[in-house]
């Protein structure tokens, strides 16, 4: 009797998973504001706001695929550190994979992202790989 009570304990979670992962999608809930709330090892966390902040770093992402990326505005990085809006654009390349692609100070930033937790109101990345490149375009 009580295997019984745990295996449908157990059913009725699975189940609710499911459901849940049916009206999941990550091209819809990545939109929108992340700012930097930490960073653990290699993982980056985000938090969701409603606005991009004047001094800390983050990402906009816009409904067509439009990104605006809010980071350090020049090359040095020493206090006090002056941020600006650089544009980009972004792609899901699967459910858990995600394209980015924006301008900064030097060239053209393109990063491959690795979602582990996508949630209303937080995100946690892996940075899979970066490339950078000297020429504009954005």
């Amino acid at each position: 009797m009580k295997n019984l009570r745990i295996l449908s304990i157990a059913l009725a979670l699975c189940n609710s998973f499911i459901i849940n992962n049916i009206n999941f999608n990550p091209q819809e809930n990545i939109k929108g504001v992340w700012m930097v709330e930490d960073y653990q090892g290699q993982e980056i966390i985000f938090e969701k706001h409603q606005s991009l902040e004047d001094d800390e770093p983050g990402y906009e992402f816009l409904t067509d695929g439009k990104l605006i990326k809010r980071q350090n505005a020049g090359w040095c990085g020493t206090p006090p550190i002056s941020y600006s809006n650089f544009e980009g654009a972004w792609t899901m390349q699967s459910d858990s994979t995600l394209m980015i692609e924006y301008a900064y100070w030097g060239g053209t930033i393109k990063e491959n992202w690795k979602i582990s937790t996508l949630e209303q109101d937080k995100l946690k990345v892996t940075v899979l790989d970066i490339v950078t490149t000297n020429e504009r375009k954005y």
